[in-house]
């Protein structure tokens, strides 16, 4: 008798250990490599830097039509004409 409630003890102890103790915690490894998952600069996400990337292609690119524009003379009308061009 005594034999089986120092195994159940035992087993009850285990178990608990078990589920109070955990096994592998891939949360807790995951924090220890990256502690800041969602900030890729000092104070900006990385959402953010993705947008300020964007924005600056975007810019660049219309910068870049406008020059080509002006290289082609085609940011003015020409002056050749004695009628008002408007």
């Amino acid at each position: 008798m005594r034999k089986g409630v120092g195994m159940t003890v035992g087993l009850v102890l285990v178990a608990a250990a078990a589920v109070f103790g955990g096994c592998s915690n891939d949360i807790r490894q995951q924090t220890l490599w990256d502690p800041s998952p969602a900030e890729m600069g000092p104070a900006t996400s990385a959402d953010q830097v993705q947008n300020g990337m964007t924005h600056v292609a975007d810019t660049n690119l219309r910068l870049f039509w406008d020059d080509l524009g002006r290289f082609w003379l085609f940011d003015r009308p020409s002056h050749m004409t004695p009628y008002p061009i408007k």
